[in-house]
């Protein structure tokens, strides 16, 4: 009974001011957190739910049975008691755009004070308001699955990884594999250590003599890897940048970056041409070259006069054909196939 007489108070501690008050809601200022205990991972939802008999949740019981069983395909079932749940608002039913910027700073010290007290070392941001309110940053689809590092007034660290809200995933079931991936992956690499980090090193080809002399798999059974970086989209009026080759050379794999029309190319128009006419042989030869969404890269180079290109094979058809509901973006095919790949967005704005 004390719990509900303080839903239905008409005054909030660390409220005032906040306009959501004055909004007719069952229920405000449900500070859930006062009851939490320390926590490894934290499901943060966008604002609170009130179920058919009454009861308040950061989630609906299909939302929760969804989150449920992405935690038991993550092996997470050892865990399953240090996981807690939330929510960024701490008022039923309030949307992105039904909160203004004064009142978010307001309710801010709410959802910070609940990972104050719970100390979560991966905190689950389900959807672009909670991304907002623990980070200050939106955009979603551009930083789900990236793990975002914030320190807490107490000096607390944690990750906040931005993922889909499970709504999102029972209204269009193609972005389960999306949301399952970006779970297993965060779990695995930052409460499992499952991962490390990825390394990457390259070599710049900036003379003609180096690219002559690289010992690219020319034949039938060679693989390379390519892709493009151009001034922009629109193959008719702008250039390629650089060209990137990968392929694996005395049982190594190799990473080589040639710099085309790039501002700080070396390349003289004279050399370029010679270039050319090298990446011309590479794309003749019968050897397997892969792209990633080919039809783009294809314009480009027919315009910078490579016209012949043999035995393509495009990873974003590939993967199509492999199941073709999937997600087909090459941020995706990473996170799935290569989840120990960086994927911290400290530096993000």
């Amino acid at each position: 009974m004390n719990f509900l007489s303080d839903l239905y108070k008409t005054t909030y501690e660390g409220c005032t001011g906040c306009k959501i008050l004055n909004k007719n809601l069952p229920v405000h200022s449900i500070m859930d957190y006062k009851d939490f205990k320390q926590a490894d991972i934290l499901f943060v939802s966008d604002s609170f739910k009130i179920n058919k008999y009454g009861d308040v949740t950061p989630f609906d019981d299909e939302e929760s049975d969804l989150i449920l069983d992405v935690l038991k395909a993550s092996d997470a079932v050892p865990i399953m008691d240090r996981i807690q749940y939330t929510a960024s608002v701490k008022c039923p039913k309030i949307r992105l755009d039904d909160i203004s910027k004064a009142d978010k700073d307001i309710c801010r010290k709410h959802i910070l004070a609940t990972l104050e007290t719970v100390k979560p070392k991966l905190v689950f941001a389900c959807g672009n308001l909670p991304l907002v309110m623990l980070t200050r940053k939106t955009g979603i689809e551009q930083k789900r699955g990236r793990s975002i590092p914030i320190t807490l007034e107490s000096g607390h660290e944690c990750l906040v990884v931005p993922i889909y809200h499970p709504f999102q995933v029972i209204i269009e079931p193609r972005n389960r594999y999306l949301f399952e991936t970006d779970v297993q992956n965060a779990i695995n690499e930052f409460i499992f250590k499952k991962n490390s980090e990825a390394s990457f090193s390259y070599t710049l080809v900036d003379t003609v003599d180096k690219l002559r002399g690289l010992n690219l798999p020319l034949t039938e059974d060679g693989i390379v890897a390519v892709d493009i970086e151009t001034e922009g989209l629109n193959f008719l009026t702008q250039k390629i940048l650089t060209v990137s080759l990968s392929f694996k050379s005395n049982g190594l794999y190799t990473n080589y970056v040639i710099p085309l029309n790039h501002r700080e190319s070396r390349f003289n128009e004279q050399e370029l041409g010679l270039v050319l006419e090298e990446l011309k042989k590479l794309f003749a030869a019968p050897c397997r070259k892969v792209l990633h969404n080919a039809k783009f890269d294809l314009k480009f180079l027919r315009m910078a006069g490579i016209s012949r290109v043999e035995n393509v094979w495009d990873t974003k058809v590939m993967q199509h054909l492999v199941d073709e509901n999937l997600p087909k973006s090459l941020k995706d095919l990473v996170n799935y196939y290569f989840p120990h790949e960086i994927k911290s967005d400290a530096n993000s704005n």
